[in-house]
């Protein structure tokens, strides 16, 4: 299929309904399990849709699954912000903390939205000259396609302290016990 800007406007309606759906069945399971289970969905699932979908697309309809995956899973992401929030705070009796570290979270999204719009002109234009060509990324997207993907992964290992905390409470927890 050609790539249009019908096509493109597509797959940018893909994943918008894919976020809008996502973000509802996210904050549930967040609700319910959680910060640590959605984040991993979050994060482990785009890097895979960015990494392998995306890199060795060739077709549209795999661009539309990663539109799908990408927009259901990342766009998702913003509704575990209070989550995240709560689990930094560490202690529900310190709302006034949580307020403050959710204010610096929505600052930091503002910035890194700001920045990201420089960063990814700047990694689009060093695939410029790449030219499409076979191969991973088609040559002319593999920094961007790489660049992305590797992010999400960081977000996954970033997101594994959430583990090791939750270690330390349960050690904690079990320590206090009378054995």
């Amino acid at each position: 299929m050609k790539a249009t800007a019908q096509n493109g406007a597509l797959l940018l309606t893909y994943y918008n309904l894919a976020s809008v759906i996502c973000q509802p069945f996210l904050g549930i399971l967040a609700d319910k399990r959680g910060v640590l289970l959605p984040m991993l969905l979050s994060t482990v699932i785009t890097t895979v849709a960015v990494l392998l979908v995306w890199g060795f697309s060739h077709a549209y309809w795999s661009l539309a699954i990663v539109a799908i995956l990408f927009g259901g899973f990342s766009g998702g992401y913003v509704v575990l912000r209070n989550q995240f929030a709560t689990a930094i705070v560490g202690d529900l009796d310190h709302q006034h903390q949580e307020l403050i570290v959710s204010g610096a979270l929505m600052f930091l999204r503002g910035a890194s939205s700001v920045g990201s719009g420089f960063i990814g002109t700047a990694v689009v234009s060093a695939g410029e000259n790449s030219g499409i060509r076979p191969g991973y990324g088609a040559g002319k997207w593999r920094p961007l396609i790489l660049t992305v993907g590797i992010i999400m992964g960081m977000s996954t290992v970033g997101g594994l302290g959430f583990l090791r905390r939750r270690g330390r409470k349960r050690e904690a927890r079990h320590g206090a016990e009378p054995g």
